[in-house]
């Protein structure tokens, strides 16, 4: 695994904001034994390799200074699908058995013996199959077989580290395997987020409401966010290689670009990236990235051409 510091960067001071821009550089690698799932917390940096089922905890305020300092270690079966969630100053991990488990940033299980890990073990028993997480400005989103968990840390209280509190968010109706949300996908610091529903459309999930909402899609969806604005965009990405815009009130589409993406794209794998005026995708066969106004009928605003192939697509500094 590469850490890449990209050079631009924003402060956010909820009245005010301020832009940093330096040269790009490698800061470091990390070698582990298969692909590498990275989840970023507040104080800890999750890095889980499958092949391994090992987990490194690293201090997210040392990698803001472009240094690799490793807080701890969660060790798991080789080869078990897993998950790990920075929540706070705590660290959600599934078991061998796919359970989950909350852990110290040191990677220690915390004392199950304490009334709140006792009760946070209480609501996460009811989780099973845990896939996919997100962070929203509620607090932290945990996918499950029965709908999601939402994880919320009180920062008024009194402990000097506190113990995260669940709470559940059930599905509305009974949902299929195929139909789950085990991906999470929206614009940074919102609410609301999206995650396909298998080929019947796209999942919405309002953090603060703690509702879902099903929105139905004519062609079914490989990718999807939410940008959570004041007109409710929903951004996808079908199948069959189109972009949709949807109102996430109505479901209604309202904007298409037809054709972005070619069949081998959307084979390897394509990124979809949204802020609150456009949204990118990246083309690695054509070697390009579409700007998509998507409060614009899906109007392609701007298209960027690059020397080699953009396998891969991020978006920072904004």
């Amino acid at each position: 695994m590469t850490i890449i510091d990209t050079g631009v960067w924003t402060v956010d001071h909820e009245d005010h904001q301020h832009y940093y821009r330096a040269e790009a550089r490698v800061v470091g690698e990390i070698e582990g034994d298969g692909p590498a799932t990275i989840t970023a917390g507040s104080t800890t940096t999750a890095v889980r390799f499958a092949d391994s089922g090992e987990t490194l905890l690293l201090d997210t305020a040392a990698l803001g200074t472009g240094e690799i300092t490793q807080s701890g270690r969660i060790r798991t079966s080789p080869g078990a699908p897993g998950l790990t969630v920075p929540i706070g100053e705590t660290v959600l991990a599934t078991d061998g058995s796919g359970r989950l488990h909350l852990h110290g940033v040191d990677g220690d299980l915390l004392d199950p013996s304490s009334a709140s890990a006792t009760a946070a073990d209480a609501v996460l028993a009811g989780c099973t199959d845990p896939a996919g997480s997100i962070t929203t400005n509620v607090g932290v989103v945990i996918g499950c077989a029965e709908g999601a968990l939402l994880a919320v840390v009180d920062r008024s209280s009194s402990d000097a580290d506190p113990v995260p509190t669940f709470e559940a968010i059930p599905y509305p109706q009974a949902v299929a395997a195929a139909d789950r949300a085990t991906s999470f996908h929206a614009r940074p610091g919102r609410p609301t987020v999206a995650a396909v529903a298998g080929t019947s459309g796209a999942w919405l999930l309002d953090t603060r409401e703690r509702s879902w909402a099903l929105l139905p899609t004519p062609v079914p969806l490989q990718l999807v966010t939410a940008v959570d604005d004041r007109d409710q965009h929903v951004v996808g990405l079908t199948t069959t290689g189109d972009l949709l815009v949807l109102d996430g009130a109505t479901g209604a589409v309202t904007g298409t670009a037809a054709a972005l993406v070619g069949a081998a794209d959307l084979a390897t794998g394509v990124q979809l990236e949204v802020d609150q005026n456009r949204a990118y995708l990246n083309t690695p066969g054509t070697r390009t990235v579409s700007e998509i106004d998507y409060g614009d009928a899906a109007r392609i605003a701007r298209t960027f051409t690059f020397d080699t192939a953009p396998a891969f697509l991020a978006e920072t500094g904004r």
